[in-house]
C-alpha cells in the first residue's frame, strides 16, 4: 500500500489503465513499491518516491510538496519494457486529479534511462527495466 496520497494516486492512474494492464496484468503486486519480490511474475512495474519536498514561499510555507518519482517498468524483453513505459508516460504525464484530501495539480514526466540486469543463474535471459522519473506537484486540500 503507497505510503503517500500521491504515490497513491500514481498508483491508482497506472492499474486504472487497460492498455498498461492488459500487458501487465491486475494480479496483486504487479505495481508495486521499492522493489520487485521474486514471487510476483514479470512483466511488472515498481514506483518509488525518491525526494518529497515541501515548497516555501517568504512566508512560509505554501502548502504544497514535489515529490520526484521514479516508475520502474520491468520486462524479460527490452521492447516490452520500453513498450509499458510509453503507456505509463501516456497515463500520467501532465494529468491534474484529485484523490481523498490531495489535490494532483500537476505530474510532469522528467526523464528516463534502461537498465539490464544479467541472469544470475546462467541462463540467457535477464531482466528488461526501463525507468521512468516524474515530478508530482500536489497539496492537501484539508489539514
Amino acid at each position: 500500500m503507497p505510503s503517500d496520497n500521491a504515490e497513491q494516486y500514481l498508483v491508482d492512474k497506472i492499474t486504472g489503465t487497460s492498455s498498461i494492464t492488459d500487458i501487465i496484468g491486475t494480479a496483486g503486486g504487479k505495481v508495486s513499491p521499492m522493489n520487485r519480490d521474486v514471487s510476483i511474475a514479470i512483466p511488472c512495474i515498481v514506483y518509488r518516491t525518491a525526494n518529497e519536498t515541501a515548497l516555501d514561499a517568504l512566508d512560509g510555507y505554501v502548502g504544497m510538496s514535489e515529490y520526484r518519482v521514479e516508475v520502474t517498468c520491468i520486462s524479460s524483453t527490452y521492447s516490452q519494457a520500453k513498450s509499458i513505459a510509453d503507456l505509463v508516460r501516456l497515463a500520467l504525464d501532465e494529468q491534474p486529479g484529485v484523490l481523498d484530501d490531495t489535490n494532483v495539480q500537476y505530474v510532469r514526466y522528467d526523464s528516463s534511462r534502461d537498465h539490464y540486469d544479467r541472469p544470475r543463474d546462467g541462463s540467457e535471459s535477464g531482466i528488461h527495466k526501463s525507468v521512468l522519473e516524474f515530478i508530482i506537484f500536489s497539496n492537501r486540500t484539508s489539514p
